[in-house]
């Protein structure tokens, strides 16, 4: 089990505030206004705002940049106010608070004052490790009984800021009740459990005057929803993104809702297909793929390849049609500056989740693609790598094997890591290794009894927003494993079928403009799809 220690953030805090080029970001773009907007309603000047942000858009930067510019105001204010930043993770938390805490050590704020102003809540948060009692700031040793103030309950007279995940009573916690309380609500699109914040946007745009929290910025995306329940979608709950927005609309208040539409981690043109599928081709790269790319592989490339090749050589059979054909790929899309490689395979077997030759080609891909990145730099990866698929049982018995076998050979495996797509939100990696899951619809029956009945739905046609997520975590390269053609198939067939049920007809949609992108980005020359239906 994963464990977040209190002591392990502070120290990162500091060490990122003596860091200039940690701590002095600037906002671009669409972000100043979406950093505006938090001000306002973090002040209080505004009851109800939200700021929608598509993969690497930079939500994070927008609370981070916009409490910045506050903190001085907040901090000195002598009522008894209390932000409560709400997230679904203790991830999320915990770096939120690191970049609070960066923030005001950065801003000449003592450690001591830090532990009185701040409460920070998680069932996997703990004050320090075991076996290290204390931590070092700025040359003074901070003891764990000291840190543990962070976890302790909260005086709305001194404290100002609780950072917390959903799970969280904060009630119980408090000594006296806050004169107001402002909420923070961060990937509010990812989870049902924040249903709570319904009737509180309401009454804040209702009554404004009169309610009780004063004021709601919420950060997320509605389409990288991917952990919504099933009574959400039989009863027709909605998330709270979709919620405030329409709500906003309906009052005339559409200012109040931002949306972020570049993305400083897909290099371009890579943001095409969810740019299309999902966010009506509104998104847009900061950056095209071929610059970073000559940052990374500028020079030798022909020479690294060859060495590459070789040392296959002696794990593989590079005869094979197989290994050969992916090796060879590979090479064809570094030689050329192609960010984008489809192997395309038969259609995701029936009966199981778990394709054996999905994860041969994940394993033969995320091995080559490890030899490239330690020679690359001369031992020294030179580019993480992420295998991902929808499955557990496929993206970590890949991972696994790979893992082992590198380990066998003498490579080192710090660059690599596995995961399902669903644990990989907030994730990002330089290349992204991702095997698709089922692409075919459960039936083909779209009648209202079919889609009332308990009878499960493939994964991608009961939430789609997984397709956008498992697109969407790459700084460099992608490789999709899967059969694209069919998975268009079957989103056109669910959207003509299914036009009188919202969830066929919104899933099929979305797919197929998505495959659509990939297929436009193959007319430009930025992505090489191999059929590997008879070899593998």
């Amino acid at each position: 089990m994963v464990m977040y220690h209190l002591s392990d953030a502070l120290r990162k805090a500091y060490e990122c505030s003596r860091n200039r080029n940690c701590i002095e970001r600037e906002a671009e773009g669409s972000q100043i206004e979406a950093i505006r907007l938090f001000k306002k309603v973090a002040k209080g000047y505004l009851g109800l705002g939200a700021v929608q942000g598509p993969p690497g858009t930079g939500k994070t930067s927008v609370f981070d940049l916009g409490t910045r510019e506050i903190l001085d105001e907040v901090l000195s204010y002598k009522g008894k106010i209390l932000y409560l930043y709400i997230a679904p993770t203790n991830h999320l938390v915990v770096e939120a608070f690191t970049r609070f805490v960066a923030n005001l050590f950065y801003k000449g704020y003592d450690v001591n004052v830090i532990l009185d102003l701040i409460r920070v809540y998680g069932s996997k948060i703990e004050p320090c490790k075991k076996e290290f009692r204390d931590v070092s700031i700025n040359n003074k040793i901070l003891p764990c009984n000291e840190i543990k103030k962070l976890m302790k309950s909260i005086d709305p007279r001194n404290v100002r800021f609780v950072f917390a995940t959903e799970y969280q009573r904060i009630t119980p916690k408090l000594v006296e009740k806050p004169d107001e309380i402002r909420f923070i609500v961060d990937e509010a699109s990812k989870t049902p459990f924040f249903r709570v914040f319904l009737p509180i946007a309401r009454s804040i745009i209702r009554n404004p005057e009169e309610t009780y929290p004063k004021s709601m910025i919420v950060l997320g995306d509605p389409q990288q929803a991917i952990s919504i329940a099933a009574e959400f979608k039989t009863f027709r709950i909605p998330l709270l993104m979709n919620y405030i927005k329409s709500v906003l609309e309906r009052h005339n208040l559409e200012e109040y809702y931002k949306f972020l539409d570049t993305t400083f981690r897909l290099p371009g043109p890579t943001e095409t297909p969810i740019s299309r599928g999902f966010y009506e081709g509104k998104l847009k790269a900061k950056e095209h793929f071929k610059v970073r790319y000559n940052k990374l592989l500028a020079g030798g490339l022909e020479d690294v390849l060859d060495k590459s090749k070789t040392k296959m050589g002696k794990i593989l059979d590079l005869s094979k049609s197989t290994v050969k054909r992916v090796t060879e790929t590979i090479d064809e899309a570094l030689i050329n500056g192609i960010p984008l490689i489809v192997f395309e395979t038969r259609k995701f077997p029936p009966g199981d989740t778990y394709d054996r030759s999905r994860a041969y080609l994940g394993y033969l891909t995320g091995l080559y693609l490890s030899i490239i990145s330690i020679i690359l730099h001369g031992g020294n990866p030179a580019f993480g790598i992420s295998l991902t698929a929808p499955y557990s049982d496929l993206a970590y018995s890949t991972g696994y094997y790979l893992k082992k076998k590198l380990i066998e050979t003498g490579i080192s495996t710090d660059h690599l890591r596995y995961a399902t797509v669903q644990s990989i939100i907030g994730g990002e990696d330089d290349v992204i290794v991702t095997m698709l899951g089922k692409e075919w619809l459960a039936g083909d029956d779209f009648s209202y009894y079919s889609f009332a009945t308990t009878r499960p739905e493939t994964m991608y046609f009961s939430e789609h927003q997984v397709l956008n997520v498992q697109l969407s975590r790459h700084r460099l390269l992608m490789i999709i494993i899967g059969n694209i053609d069919r998975l268009k198939h079957s989103a056109h067939y669910a959207k003509n079928k299914g036009k009188h049920i919202s969830q066929y007809r919104i899933a099929g949609e979305s797919i197929e403009k998505t495959i659509e992108g990939i297929e436009l980005l193959k007319d430009g020359g930025s992505v090489i799809i191999r059929e590997l239906f008879k070899i593998v």
